[in-house]
Order: structure tokens, then sequence, then C-alpha cells
């Protein structure tokens, strides 16, 4: 390597420091966005560069090494953090947090300042828990020990996000390599900014989901190769947990209707089902899905946030009937999310090599049309796109960062002609790669450019 490579990497690892340990403040976009910037340009410079396998090696290490440096930090991005340890404080104290408002119940093992400074700090608290089991069983891990220590409970949650990362990427690698596609394409994911600052840095577990619907397909890649109903079994049961993380990986299944035929495809999904059902047997009560749908859907059809088309459906809804029309608005663009994904799958027979990119394509068209895309529910969209030619993804991972804008001292309050600006710029992209774009060498030709 280069000694300007070297210089790169420790530039960004301390960049990596300072957004972790000298910032704290989710109100000063110009800080916000001057850091992301920065680390993108490095991204970009290395990615462009990593023409070797010992470049794309250290990477690699690089990524992770900038993941363990944010292990000993807050997050401040994001205030999830402490819906998290509330309900993990509940699950050790032997309470079920699907019942419980934060508001209606009383923390016996922490001090009443804790419990309010909790309180003001998250986001939901007269809503029911919408994390599932698994996550609830990470939660609770990281408060049996830590329980009064927000540091130590924060740094078990992240270990377990680092592991997933960790996995994810290495499991890129493999599929990159079964796939024959560039190897490079891994630092796509392993080093982007966004991913290891919202992920790693400001717990979200679309790391799990990540990993485990990558290591279903990993396992779908045995399938292909020995007809293997263990294979079938593993496959399914890593989706399951992907499913139980986040819901989300629900829209992929239709792809899998004609790559595995209605039988498999039909076991796989009795494997799904009954293994989420263990997973909420032990919080099971005649009210645990009242609440866990009620909060759910007031998710979906109350909250907005950084959409594209949906702002659009809002602006017509108050032009013909003057007020906001998101309750029916969230219905009709469920459905249609739900129709365009069937037709996507459905219209031809998915190869195996082509699942990612469907995925991706699924995932797009769902953020598309949601009312709310905070930046880290883009990074799906990222680690499927490590798998296609396409670099749209890419663009909108340092774009999205945009919508911290509307942070402010006084509260939350989106400058639209930004949100216009990220849309825009994504949509004219996409469009320049999908149909303006000369067409490319067949993709996974080794000839083929890499942009």
């Amino acid at each position: 390597m280069r000694p300007k490579h070297y210089i790169v990497l420790a530039l960004s690892l301390i960049t990596y420091c300072l957004f972790a340990f000298k910032f704290n403040n989710r109100a000063d976009f110009t800080q916000v966005f001057g850091c992301f910037t920065l680390l993108f340009v490095g991204f970009a410079y290395y990615y462009k560069v990593a023409n070797t396998k010992q470049i794309i090696a250290w990477g690699i290490g690089i990524a992770i090494v900038a993941r363990l440096l944010l292990l000993p930090s807050i997050p401040w991005l994001s205030d999830d953090f402490y819906r998290f340890m509330w309900d993990g404080n509940l699950l050790v104290n032997g309470s079920n947090p699907f019942l419980q408002l934060p508001t209606e119940v009383e923390l016996t093992n922490v001090s009443p300042q804790v419990r309010e400074r909790w309180l003001a700090f998250m986001n939901s608290p007269n809503y029911y828990t919408i994390y599932p089991p698994f996550l609830q069983g990470v939660f609770g891990l990281a408060m049996w020990p830590f329980g009064k220590h927000e540091l130590g409970s924060v740094a078990i949650m992240r270990l377990v996000i680092i592991a997933f990362e960790i996995g994810s990427i290495f499991l890129i690698k493999s599929l990159l390599q079964h796939f024959k596609l560039p190897s490079k394409n891994v630092l796509l994911y392993a080093l982007n900014p966004l991913v290891i600052v919202e992920l790693t840095g400001n717990l979200h577990f679309e790391a799990g989901m990540i990993f485990f619907t990558l290591l279903s397909i990993y396992f779908l890649v045995k399938v292909s190769k020995t007809n293997s109903y263990l294979h079938l079994l593993l496959a399914a049961v890593a989706m399951a947990l992907a499913i139980n993380i986040k819901i989300i990986p629900l829209i992929f299944l239709p792809f899998l209707i004609r790559f595995l035929g209605l039988k498999k495809l039909m076991s796989m999904s009795i494997v799904i089902v009954t293994v989420n059902c263990l997973l909420f047997l032990p919080f099971y009560t005649p009210e645990l899905f009242s609440n866990f749908s009620k909060s759910f859907t007031l998710y979906f059809q109350t909250f907005e946030f950084n959409a594209s088309i949906y702002y659009v459906v809002r602006w017509l809804g108050f032009k013909s009937v003057g007020y906001n029309i998101i309750g029916a608005a969230g219905k009709v663009l469920s459905a249609v999310v739900f129709i365009a994904i069937m037709i996507l799958a459905l219209h031809k027979k998915w190869k195996l090599t082509a699942l990612p990119k469907g995925f991706m394509f699924a995932l797009l068209i769902y953020l598309s049309l949601a009312s709310i895309v905070h930046p880290w529910y883009i990074i799906p969209l990222v680690a499927f796109a490590v798998f296609t030619q396409y670099r749209f993804a890419m663009v909108w991972s340092f774009l999205v960062v945009l919508s911290y804008s509307a942070y402010h001292a006084t509260g939350v309050n989106e400058l639209l002609w930004l949100v216009a600006f990220e849309y825009i710029v994504v949509a004219g992209w996409f469009v320049w790669e999908c149909f303006l774009k000369p067409k490319r060498k067949k993709w996974g030709n080794r000839n083929c450019p890499v942009v």
C-alpha cells in the first residue's frame, strides 16, 4: 500500500473518534454533515484504489477497527437506546415489556433520577414496545450485569451489533466470491460511514436483520448445490430470526416462490412461522399481540420523516381535503407496496445470483413509498446493492445524512427543500444508471467495470 492510503485510513479513524467522543450535539448540523462528508470522501477514495487483495484486506481490518473504536461511547445521533435499556430493565426484573407503557411503570432497580432521565430522552414513552422477542433478549442481556450503568449496557449491545457486522462482512465476501463478483465490493458495505455510524455507533439492530438475511442466502446457495433439506431448514431459521428482529424481510419471501418452488417455500414458511411463535411464546398473554399491533400501526400511520412520494401524496391531500391524510394514505401506499413487490417477484423466475438484486428493488419500492425514512433504514439497501452494478444506494447513503438538518435545539423541523434535493439527486442517479447509462457488459464478467 502507498503512504497516502495509510494517511486516508488514519484520518478516517481520527474522524470516527471525534464523532464518538468529541461531538455530542445532534442539533449542530454543520458538525454532523462535515464529519460525514470527510468520512465519505475517505471511503470513496479508498474504494477507488482498492485494486489488490492486500488493500481490500486492510480495508476490512480498518472497518472492524473503526467499529471497535466506537465501543466505549454513548450514542448521540439517536435516542432509541433509552427504550432498549427500559425494555431490558423490565425483562431482567421479571416484567413483560409488551404489556406496560413506560409512563405507567416504576423501575425498582434504578434511582428515580435515572428513570426520569430515560423517560425524558425516550421517543416513545406513550407506546407499547415494538421490539420483538429476539431483541428483547439482547436488551435483557445488556441490562443484566449493568442495569444501573448506561455505558456498560450500551457496550454489551454494541458488542452484539459488532458481532453481527463482522459476520455480515464475511458473508458478503463469501457470497461475492460464489457469485463471481468483484471482491472489492465488500468495502461498499464494510467501510461505508453510514453503516458504521448508524449501526455500531447509534445502536440500530438492522445489523442483525442484515446478517441473518445474508446467512439465509448463504444457506440457499448450499441448497442450490446439494438440494439438502438441512440447508433449507437452516435458511428458514436464519430468515425467521431476520424477521423477528425487523419485520421488513417478509417482503423478500415472494422472490423465493419461483426460485425454490411452492413445496419448498411452504416448508420454509412453516419453519419461519414456528420459530417466531416459539420466540413469542415466553411473552404470550391475551394482550400481547393487541398491544404490539397497536403500536406497530400507530408507528406507520402517525409518524412522518424524510419521505419522498408520501410527502407528495400528503401535499395533494392538503390541497384537496384540507388536512393530513396519513391514515388513509398509509393504508393505500402499503397496498401499492405489496402489489408492486408481488408483480416484481412473480413476473420472472429469479436465479440465485439475482436474489440480492430482487431484495434491493423490493426495499427500494418500500422506502420510496414509506412515510418514515430514517438514515439507518436504507442500510439494508446498501448491503444488497453490493451484489449489483448499481450505485444509487451508495449515493443515497451519503445524501440521507441531510435529514439530520431537521433536528434543532427546540425540536424537529424538516427543511423540505433539502428533502426534495436528496430525492431528486437519488432519483436522477437511479434513472441514469437503469435507463440512460450506456449498456454495461454482462454483470458477473470479470472485466465488468465497477464504479
